[in-house]
């Protein structure tokens, strides 16, 4: 197996698990979504496809090189909801327990950022986030 990507098409949830097929792959992958958020504004279709494919691939983890999906938002991934009642909304199942954060620490951090990129970012994202990593 070759150490790159091969490039290919996904239109479907099967193009995307197929593309990741543990039989493809020689080690194990992590996925980063950045700007996932965009995923918000997106059409009803395209966003519950997107969720269902989530859905699917971590109800099909034996067979899938995948081992984790990382998404990155700007405002709290609770709004972030399929439109089709039978499909479960976007959920966080595990919480990173990491006692080197204090709510404190994380708030200056965020602050420090915004201030740096000359942004601001929603005191209840900030909530949020803090939340996670300090629990």
């Amino acid at each position: 197996m070759s150490n790159y990507i091969n490039p290919c098409e996904i239109y479907s949830s099967t193009d995307f698990l197929n593309a990741f097929a543990k039989n493809l792959w020689d080690k194990k992958i992590v996925l980063f979504f950045d700007e996932f958020d965009k995923l918000y504004n997106a059409t009803d279709e395209v966003r519950n496809n997107c969720l269902e494919i989530f859905r699917g691939k971590k109800n099909t983890a034996d067979s899938s090189a995948i081992v984790s999906i990382v998404a990155t938002v700007t405002f709290s991934i609770r709004f972030l909801n399929s439109s089709n009642p039978h499909l479960s909304s976007f959920n966080v199942s595990n919480y990173l327990n990491n006692s080197y954060f204090s709510e404190e620490k994380v708030c200056n951090l965020f602050s420090e950022f915004a201030t740096g990129r000359n942004i601001k970012i929603d005191d209840e994202v900030v909530k949020d986030i803090s939340e996670i990593l300090t629990t």
